[in-house]
């Protein structure tokens, strides 16, 4: 049966704009879903992402990855009402029905001002790899010394070091294992 599986970014911020090209797209991924793309052009997605209660979010292009993977462009205006937001995607099928899948408070819109996680680079790491992890913040307060990366799930994952460059700017250092599960993980840095 098919699902939505996860939206990358579970916070988002009044004011910003997450957008393709700036590494802070917001990818969304499905089970078994049937992710359809635009025959006319092939890197758009036919499928339509609605983002619940929609006041304040405006979803531009959709660019279509695979029948399980998407990337939108998403504008947070300052109306938007902050809180949980539900996504539902629905793609045309050849025949019958269109496929709606939905997630449930996917996504958390939150005060321009609150701190949070803006971009981590690499976005991926090979198991058994050892990885520097960038991490960029937005209105934090990182600490040398005192700021930890955190990342959930944490199996198979080894935080051997933060280093802290500037308030909102840290890298990790990290160990892949090679029995590591694959698939995305949060990424967290805590003041302790």
């Amino acid at each position: 049966m098919a699902s939505l599986v996860s939206v990358n970014r579970n916070v988002l911020a009044v004011s910003e704009s997450y957008t393709y090209g700036t590494d802070t797209a917001i990818r969304i991924e499905g089970f078994e879903t049937h992710f359809a793309f635009d025959p006319s052009d092939t890197q758009y997605a036919l499928s339509v992402v609605e983002f619940t209660p929609a006041l304040g979010i405006t979803i531009g292009p959709v660019r279509y990855n695979t029948m399980t993977r998407m990337l939108a462009d998403v504008t947070i205006e300052n109306t938007c009402p902050l809180g949980f937001k539900t996504v539902t995607i629905t793609s045309p099928m050849t025949s019958g029905p269109p496929e709606v899948v939905t997630l449930a408070d996917a996504v958390e819109v939150v005060g321009a001002t609150t701190p949070r996680i803006k971009r981590v680079y690499p976005i991926r790491g090979l198991q058994g790899a050892n990885v520097l992890l960038a991490i960029e913040g937005a209105y934090t307060h990182f600490v040398n010394g005192f700021s930890h990366a955190i990342l959930t799930p944490a199996a198979g994952i080894t935080i051997n070091s933060t280093t802290v460059s500037d308030p909102t700017h840290c890298v990790a250092d990290i160990t892949i294992d090679k029995d590591c599960v694959l698939g995305y993980k949060d990424v967290d840095v805590w003041n302790i």
